[in-house]
């Protein structure tokens, strides 16, 4: 991006140059997984976009339809913005710091990845020419997930003198938006009401409510010096701030820290005093403590997640940026899961999609399983809403939303939303690699297996058996939403037929290996023999649209049948399609969203033979926008494995560009949380060829020209492998645990 120094480690700043400050916000964007804020600066600034978010924190409201019908989502669900308390305001001599005008020399601020700390550092001339040097040290605890902490520092450097501070707590508005395009979020009628102000010991506190989903926040700040005089508070509106002065000596530093406080139930009443108890007892400890569990805990996660590629600095930093935001981003609680944009900006209103279990858990699964586990958790804590939302739409089993923050369904518009109920398949695909990487059997039995059932018993019932045919799976959407409402998507029908082998197999190699919890899970989940026969006659005869006329796989059954878009007269300003043409344009040409077929051939490789893979991708490519994030990861992997070495590189250096360098100039929103866990998938599924088939790991390295070497760490059944690839060496080795043997070029291979 424009205006950022770029290293493998950090990302710097200028900020004697406010330009393109709205999209260093989501650059800068700190978070836990629990709660996060955007990049803005402490002292604030006319044009900033602020937000603070926290996860699975959300209100709702009606969805108003001009057309209604049966069976459409009810409710909007929109992530809210919660109370702002990074906010410090500073004076000297009742003059303001305030960086669009204040005299400011050497402003830069540095966000190092190794340890998610942002330090800001600048020099203030006032107007009576006193010069202080002044900086700040921000994080968000990974170790205490309701924690922020912001280390002020301050030098006098020709004078002494006081120095007043204001800090506090205040609320943020939502800023406007283009309600024309979908990708960001809408506007509730209500926001969040922060209702009650108040100091309780040295916190100050605000205490919020939403007006329809009964979740109850409680936001606390409490600021510490040894050089604190007198605080006094002021409440104006809905903001509650602390103003005091701190007796500055020439050339000594002084010290604020600003410990800050998120804490959220769904109940009428939180219990306030218990909850501000244990905020006090944190701040028992000092900054320098809380900093090195921080250095400590990313020292643990780049351990394992680092991934070394040489060849490119550019492409380094990036991917090493995506992988940060990932573990910033993702919800580690079994409550919660991962939005689109993380908890970086309000695009898609906070919404999970599946995104989570195609694009992101892959990347956890691999790294850090307790993650992935935790994503899955969240999954069954739904469960019973999905099974709720199959029985209303008259189907058995259930059907999990396409988007949502509750679990239940959010989408207004059903043929790109509920339509697409490969949501079941994308869930249970990611149970079924998690059990397979992790030999997972308690998770499996105590929660994977319920959901593995019921999705499969609701894709048994919508399916539909057609002589000549066999069981279709009609009306539906698949991954390209350019082709919405269509007969027998191939990438929803080969999945469905993966998850229903899933299922099979595992019950079958339950009954063989421990028949006492066979029949105890038999009982438990009702499941009959003529259910078991129903499943395998599914698999055995589910429809997959052939055009032996042209040597193709449909994408669906009519899709090779409709006229080309006319790609050569359709100009560069009028991508996406979505924002420039009305659907029934779209849906009724040859145009591809986003990878549907060619995303197939990379999740269920052992599907499709060689030639097939290279006849369909060659076809699909060519009507393919990659109008979407999610897009280009995918067919980058595949055109590898097919050999194309300048079409595989062009598009991972797309995706690992995505939001460090503002490509699709919508960074402002929020990050593309898909796009980032795609550009690892490029790397280990892509350059690596690594396809975990029947637990067992597989590679084919293909390692473009352009880069000299990869290197990187994975987790599979208990093991650490090591993996280092260059121009002239492949070479592997077991870092951690008993000896295994995986696959490399076809060739077995055990590691010791």
């Amino acid at each position: 991006m424009k205006k950022l120094d770029i290293s493998n480690w950090t990302i710097k700043q200028d900020l004697s140059n406010l330009e393109y400050m709205n999209e260093s916000e989501t650059v800068f964007a700190q978070a836990n997984g629990y709660f996060g804020i955007r990049g803005t600066i402490e002292e604030g600034y006319s044009n900033e976009i602020e937000g603070t978010f926290i996860n699975g924190f959300y209100d709702t409201e009606d969805i108003i339809y001009g057309e209604s019908a049966y069976g459409y989502a009810k409710e909007r669900q929109t992530q809210l913005l919660v109370p702002n308390t990074k906010n410090i305001k500073l004076f000297i001599d009742d003059e303001e710091l305030n960086i669009e005008y204040s005299k400011l020399e050497n402003h830069f601020r540095e966000l190092n990845l190794k340890n998610g700390i942002i330090t800001r550092n600048l020099t203030w001339k006032t107007n009576k020419n006193k010069i202080l040097e002044i900086s700040f040290e921000r994080f968000v605890s990974m170790d205490y997930e309701n924690l922020m902490i912001i280390n002020l520092s301050i030098k006098p450097l020709n004078f002494s003198g006081k120095i007043k501070i204001i800090s506090g707590i205040k609320e943020d508005k939502v800023k406007s938006l283009d309600e024309n395009d979908p990708r960001v979020s809408g506007q509730l009628k209500y926001s969040l009401k922060n209702y009650d102000f108040f100091k309780k010991d040295d916190c100050i506190v605000t205490k919020s409510k939403t007006y329809n989903s009964n979740l109850q926040l409680i936001t606390s700040v409490i600021n510490k010096s040894d050089n604190i005089k007198v605080k006094n508070i002021k409440v104006e509106g809905k903001n509650i701030f602390e103003e005091f002065c701190i007796d500055l000596k020439q050339n000594i530093e002084s010290t604020v820290t600003k410990y800050c406080f998120y804490y959220f139930e769904k109940k009428s009443k939180i219990e306030v005093e218990e909850k501000l108890d244990l905020f006090k007892e944190l701040t028992s400890k000092d900054f320098r403590y809380y900093k090195s569990l921080q250095e400590k805990y990313y020292e643990e996660f780049w351990n394992i997640s680092d991934i070394i590629l040489e060849g490119n600095k550019e492409i380094q930093a990036a991917i090493r940026f995506n992988i940060f935001h990932l573990i910033q981003s993702v919800g580690k609680n079994g409550k919660t899961n991962i939005a689109a944009k993380g908890l970086t900006g309000d695009g898609y209103e906070g919404h999970y999609f599946w995104d989570t279990e195609t694009y992101v858990i892959p990347h956890f699964i691999y790294t850090n399983p307790d993650i992935a586990k935790k994503l899955l958790s969240y999954r069954y804590s739904i469960l019973h809403k999905a099974k709720k939302r199959a029985e209303e739409l008259s189907f058995k089993g259930a059907l999990f939303p396409w988007r949502t923050i509750n679990g239940e369904e959010s989408s207004a518009y059903y043929p790109a939303g509920t339509a697409q109920i490969h949501i079941n398949a994308d869930i249970m695909y990611s149970l079924k690699k998690y059990y397979e990487v992790t030999d997972d059997l308690d998770f499996m039995i105590n929660k994977g297996l319920e959901m593995l059932v019921e999705t499969s018993r609701f894709y048994a019932d919508y399916s539909d058996y057609i002589d000549g045919r066999g069981y279709c799976i009609n009306g539906v959407t698949g991954p390209d939403e350019y082709s919405a409402l269509v007969n027998n998507n191939t990438y929803t029908n080969m999945m469905i037929r993966y998850q229903i082998k899933f299922l099979m197999d595992f019950i079958g190699n339950l009954k063989i290996e421990n028949i006492q919890l066979y029949n105890e899970i038999m009982k438990k989940f009702k499941i009959t023999n003529e259910e078991l026969i129903l499943f395998n006659d599914i698999y055995e005869k589910i429809y997959i649209h052939y055009d032996k006329e042209k040597n193709l796989i449909g994408q669906d059954d009519s899709f090779l049948n409709q006229k080309m878009w006319d790609f050569e007269n359709t100009p560069k300003e009028k991508y996406p399609l979505l924002l420039n043409y009305h659907p029934m344009i779209i849906y009724k040409h040859q145009v591809i969203k986003q990878a549907d077929l060619v995303l197939s051939m990379m999740l269920i490789p052992e599907y499709f033979t060689d030639e097939e893979k290279k006849a369909n991708f060659d076809y699909y490519e060519n009507v393919t926008t990659h109008d979407s994030s999610l897009s280009e990861c995918i067919h980058g992997i595949i055109a590898n494995e097919l050999g194309y070495e300048e079409m595989s590189v062009n598009f991972f250096e797309n995706t690992v560009k995505t939001d460090l360098y503002d490509l699709h100039n919508n960074v402002k929103n929020g990050v593309h949380i898909a796009s980032m866990a795609g550009s690892w998938q490029c790397i280990v599924f892509g350059f690596l060829g690594m396809r975990e088939i029947d637990g067992v790991l597989n590679f084919k390295p293909n390692l473009p020209r352009k880069y000299k070497k990869i290197e990187l760490k994975l987790r599979f059944k208990g093991r650490i492998i090591g993996i280092i690839l260059t121009e002239d060496q492949l070479i592997y080795s077991l870092i951690e645990g008993e000896s295994i043997e995986i696959v490399s070029n076809g060739e077995k291979i055990i590691l010791i």
